[in-house]
């Protein structure tokens, strides 16, 4: 595949054309957008390299949709497999896009449910068909859905004694006040157990009208061809009345909301929950994208460089940037010795503060560039990925940000680092031991 060529191409350029031309795996007006009477959104990058084709049915209604039921949208994603009205046997659809070597797949986050599927393109028409009669003609009987009850659990549970998983889940949730992105996207386990049938209908009926739709298509398909199998499998669909989403919040500065968790490993993870912009500021979504691969990513990371001029070193650390609808959150994670926590986190406000006020040396800016735009081509080599990175984007907001990233990524400079770097910590947690006044 060309694109895997151009992954090869781009491990040769010198750092200074690096910084002149960054890849781009999605050039400029590649990707079309265009809708249906009824509100569905259709999506299209046509790429003829390979006879494969990528589906995605993207669903704006995810966890962050429903405040009342924690987890419905999930639940929701598993029941639609579980027989529609053109394939009504418990996961019939799924074996159908198998039968023809399809690989079929599905996720919830907090914006959006995205159903997926890829095989060669003389299979376009029958991908569209059954993921369309998944997302518009679910049965949603109540054996699927006690079958489910007892399924999902055991998903929740995965997580369950995973020092790093609570750290991060619980300081998301401290971090907004009522808002749903607080909950898990599976739920928590009391929420799945109390869930009824209704609710899952209701949360279907709601959210999965073609209004509130996208058709995303890639690879060997031509507009006509994918107009042609919108308007055949989802243009009699009738769009319907969106609710209202939730009430945003908006956290001024104060003392970070505090929280520690008992263990008995050895080791006591820390986390730190920041305020970052929502989708819609995609100048600044970008942005926090480069901060936090500068502080977080590859063997130049600076919070490992910093740590070490403080005397400090961790066990393992990362980052997260949840780029969402409403303000989202960058979330830094630290697994150290519980003697250092306080210190650790001293020193990582103090770098942030540090990158607010300017005190970057430009290679460090230009590095950090060139590892983003590295992996954003690597992450888009196959149809599949593409499909899925169009998808995000477009449940965020507009399919073509993907054809916009890497020249916003080209024109950030440091004043807009500066903007993207957050002024305060707005919730914290450590899972296992915290040693006070120990350390240096």
């Amino acid at each position: 595949m060309f694109r895997n060529l151009c992954w090869i191409l781009l491990l040769s350029l010198t750092a200074s054309v690096w910084a002149q031309n960054l890849p781009n795996p999605f050039p400029e007006k590649s990707v079309s957008v265009t809708s249906l009477p009824n509100g569905l959104r259709l999506v299209l990058l046509e790429d003829h390299s390979l006879p494969i084709v990528a589906v995605n049915v993207v669903v704006r209604g995810g966890s962050g949709s429903e405040a009342k039921v924690p987890g419905l949208a999930h639940y929701v994603e598993h029941m639609v497999f579980q027989g529609t009205k053109n394939y009504p046997k418990p996961l019939e659809p799924q074996y159908v896009l198998e039968q023809v070597g399809a690989i079929s797949n599905a996720t919830t986050s907090y914006d959006i449910t995205r159903f997926e599927a890829a095989a060669s393109s003389d299979q376009a028409d029958l991908m569209v068909r059954v993921l369309a009669d998944i997302t518009l003609n679910p049965l949603l009987k109540e054996e699927a859905f006690n079958r489910e009850h007892q399924l999902i659990p055991k998903e929740i549970a995965q997580d369950t004694g995973n020092q790093q998983a609570t750290a991060v889940n619980e300081v998301i949730k401290l971090s907004y006040k009522q808002h749903p992105y607080r909950d898990l996207v599976t739920g928590e386990l009391q929420d799945v157990l109390t869930m009824k049938l209704r609710d899952v209908r209701d949360f279907h009926d709601r959210w999965y009208v073609p209004n509130n739709m996208s058709l995303v298509l890639v690879g060997d398909i031509n507009l006509k061809s994918a107009t042609d199998l919108a308007n055949k499998y989802f243009g009699t669909a009738k769009p319907g009345i969106l609710p209202d989403p939730p009430e945003i919040e908006i956290i001024g500065p104060g003392a970070p909301i505090s929280r520690e968790f008992a263990s008995t490993l050895p080791t006591t993870y820390l986390a730190i929950a920041f305020s970052a912009p929502p989708s819609s500021n995609f100048n600044a979504t970008v942005a926090t994208d480069l901060l936090v691969t500068m502080l977080t990513d590859g063997e130049d990371a600076l919070l490992p460089q910093w740590w070490a001029k403080d005397g400090l070193r961790a066990i393992n650390y990362g980052g997260e940037y949840i780029s969402t609808h409403a303000p989202g959150r960058i979330i830094l994670w630290i697994q150290c010795d519980p003697t250092i926590v306080d210190k650790m986190q001293e020193s990582t406000l103090k770098l942030l503060e540090q990158i607010g006020l300017g005190n970057l040396p430009q290679p460090t800016l230009t590095l950090a560039k060139q590892r983003l735009a590295a992996q954003f081509l690597r992450s888009n080599e196959t149809y599949s990925a593409q499909a899925a990175t169009i998808s995000y984007y477009e449940g965020l907001g507009g399919a073509q940000w993907t054809c916009r990233y890497i020249q916003q990524l080209q024109e950030c400079n440091m004043d807009r680092l500066r903007a993207a770097v957050p002024i305060f910590p707005i919730a914290q947690v450590t899972v296992g031991k915290t040693i006070k006044g120990a350390g240096l």
